[in-house]
């Protein structure tokens, strides 16, 4: 089965997580990017806009197809309390053409279900992902991992 991990990282903690299950998966790896400001601390402060507002962000074209694998793993840091809009751009775009989604979720606080933001994700998709991660992070080191069971639609 062909395997694409797609990840956004602003500082690189969610790169790595990335990279780490790619290796472990043998598969493909997509980073997405965007023209916007996402560095520093005025980063910060922008990519928070973006997240307090539930405002997608624009995507650079990306270099691979999503729709050519049969399973696709979605590792985004999560800002303000829901997935990073990098994230939901390519959702939105791709999200239909996606067979089987793994959403991984990297975040400060304790493993949560993140229940609203996996049920927006399931209405893009138009079917339930197939599993969902809860992984505390913080500055790069992985405090927690849990995995949830599949939210019923």
């Amino acid at each position: 089965m062909r395997c694409l991990v797609v990840y956004f990282s602003r500082k690189g903690y969610t790169a790595a997580y990335a990279k780490n299950i790619a290796a472990q998966q043998h598969a493909d790896l997509l980073e997405l990017r965007t023209p916007e400001r996402t560095r520093g601390i005025a980063g910060f402060w922008w990519c928070g806009r973006f997240g307090m507002l539930r405002r997608e962000m624009p995507l650079c074209p990306l270099s691979i197809d999503p729709s050519a694998y049969e399973r696709v793993v979605l590792c985004a840091p999560v800002w303000v309390f829901s997935m990073a809009a990098p994230m939901w751009a390519f959702l939105r775009r791709y999200g239909r053409q996606i067979s089987s989604l793994d959403c991984v979720l990297l975040h400060f606080s304790s493993p949560m279900r993140y229940s609203r933001t996996l049920k927006q994700i399931d209405h893009i998709l138009g079917k339930p992902h197939h599993t969902f991660t809860s992984v505390q992070c913080v500055l790069g080191h992985i405090l927690r991992e849990k995995s949830f069971p599949t939210l019923s639609k």
